[in-house]
């Protein structure tokens, strides 16, 4: 499955506004705050709702695709 196939997956289970593709937008979510290193990943997800982080655990285990939790304490 190609990384655009998962990212429609994804844009499937949390909108267009859940996910974030563009790499300038990426950067803050992938550089750490001393901005001394750097990861990559193919899209950030935003989801809303548990059911969403559910689902996309479980489509993330399906196809071995790793994911990194970051969270924020409201």
């Amino acid at each position: 499955m190609s990384l655009s196939v998962h990212v429609r997956a994804f844009r499937d289970l949390v909108g267009d506004g859940g996910v974030v593709d563009d790499p300038e937008r990426m950067a803050t979510y992938t550089t750490d705050q001393r901005q001394l290193s750097t990861g990559s990943t193919f899209a950030v997800l935003k989801p809303r709702t548990t059911k969403q982080v559910a689902d996309i655990v479980r489509l993330t285990a399906y196809h071995g695709i790793g994911i990194v939790p970051q969270g924020i304490v409201r």
